[in-house]
């Protein structure tokens, strides 16, 4: 994507945490919190910053916080909430437990989202669409899933052109680590120990 093409980023912070027993977004890593360790990847890039989430907690960063146009329906409706408030056709999510998320990997994605509705990385098979460009042409496939609630987001993304990016071990530094949720207490204390 070109340099001066602005897009908007979400972050998605809306989920419950039920595995991990506490707010995601908000754990520390390096120091900081996994949401401002996200926030460092997306500084060079020319992005307008958002955050979807039902918690106040993250107003204090400054960015907008938008609540889940429907609740308790997991990151698809995250996901379609951000594209409903976006004014840009090409928009990042990033879920919020992906705090080793690095610049070059985002720019990967957005340099070859033209021509797709989704982008999203692939590694071994496995796509991981909670770090993907989405475009505004999803928004009537996504609303139809959740009316059906129908809302796993990888099951969604078989209505729509997706570039399952295949990710090259060799050009992408930490690729498996970047591409790392961190959902549960074990997850954490592998983290702390890399």
């Amino acid at each position: 994507m070109h340099p001066s093409i602005k897009i908007n980023t979400f972050i998605l912070a809306g989920g419950l945490s039920s595995r991990m027993g506490r707010e995601k977004g908000l754990l520390k890593w390096k120091n900081k919190t996994f949401i401002e360790n996200i926030i460092d990847a997306l500084g060079s890039l020319n992005t307008n910053i958002n955050i979807i989430s039902n918690d106040t907690k993250y107003n204090h960063l400054g960015y907008p916080v938008y609540i889940d146009l429907f609740m308790n329906a997991g990151p698809l409706a995250g996901i379609y909430t951000g594209l409903h408030y976006s004014n840009t056709e090409f928009n990042l999510f990033l879920s919020c437990d992906t705090p080793c998320i690095e610049t070059n990997l985002l720019e990967e994605l957005l340099n070859n989202c033209h021509g797709q509705d989704v982008t999203c990385p692939s590694v071994d098979g496995k796509i991981h669409p909670l770090i993907g460009v989405y475009s505004k042409k999803c928004m009537p496939f996504f609303m139809k899933r959740i009316e059906q609630n129908k809302l796993g987001v990888t099951n969604a993304l078989e209505d729509i052109r997706l570039n399952a990016m295949s990710m090259d071990y060799t050009r992408i530094p930490n690729l498996s680590t970047q591409l790392s949720n961190i959902n549960t207490s074990k997850d954490l204390i592998e983290l702390y120990g890399n």
